[in-house]
């Protein structure tokens, strides 16, 4: 009897050994087909390993890979190199022809302007108020000369790229400039809100909805104002 049990172990053993065996082939033939093999070795026509698309973002949901496009920041609109602008301080307000020296008794000196088109009435240099007796009694005068000879914003990344520098609330002739942010504004002396671009009021310019960060609206972009008080 102890022999037959020592038989029956051995037995055991050898069925062990070869259950083993049978599944480290059955596991290295299934690392071989998933091309998981130990060798360094790689066949020249072996199709390249497959690039990614750094666009493209994988993730992994249910048990499946899904391939998304990355959220890249946006770019910031292309914006045109500013053409050359009109001297609008030199230009007839009616007629918008070139301005030339009022004409003045001989001997005298002016620095008057005058439109050889339209008018014969003298016109401040400054603003372009009509002076007839020779005097500019604009009281916005130095609003005015500066709205019309100050420079453009330059910065492409502005929401008002392109206009003046600064403008006067279409509402209380205030003076202003834009910080930054979409196009519209609100006076800091009588808080009138109107867009920056084309002067009319903010709420009648936000119906383009479309157009809410857009360098354009609906109507002309506002020329450079001339008023007087």
């Amino acid at each position: 009897m102890p022999r037959a049990r020592k038989t029956t172990g051995v037995a055991k053993r050898v069925t062990r050994t070869k259950r083993a065996r049978r599944t480290r082939r059955s596991t290295e033939d299934t690392l071989e087909e998933a091309g998981m093999g130990g060798s360094a070795s790689s066949r020249n026509d072996d199709p390249p390993p497959k690039q990614e698309d750094p666009t493209l973002l994988q993730s992994t949901l249910m048990g499946s890979i899904i391939q998304s496009p990355l959220l890249l920041p946006l770019p910031l609109p292309q914006r045109l190199p500013l053409s050359e602008e009109l001297d609008y301080s030199k230009m007839c307000p009616k007629c918008s022809s070139i301005l030339t020296a009022a004409v003045v008794p001989a001997g005298q000196n002016t620095s008057l302007l005058q439109c050889p088109q339209c008018s014969t009435t003298p016109l401040c240099e400054h603003c372009l108020y009509p002076c007839p007796d020779g005097t500019c009694t604009n009281q916005a005068c130095h609003i005015v000369s500066l709205l019309l000879t100050c420079d453009r914003v330059k910065e492409t990344s502005s929401n008002v790229y392109g206009c003046p520098l600064f403008r006067a609330c279409p509402k209380c002739h205030n003076l202003m400039s834009h910080a930054g942010g979409c196009k519209y504004v609100r006076c800091d002396k009588c808080s009138h809100g109107y867009c920056f671009i084309c002067l009319r009021v903010s709420k009648e310019c936000r119906k383009d909805r479309d157009k809410y960060f857009s360098l354009t609206c609906s109507v002309p972009k506002a020329a450079r104002q001339r008023f007087q008080t």
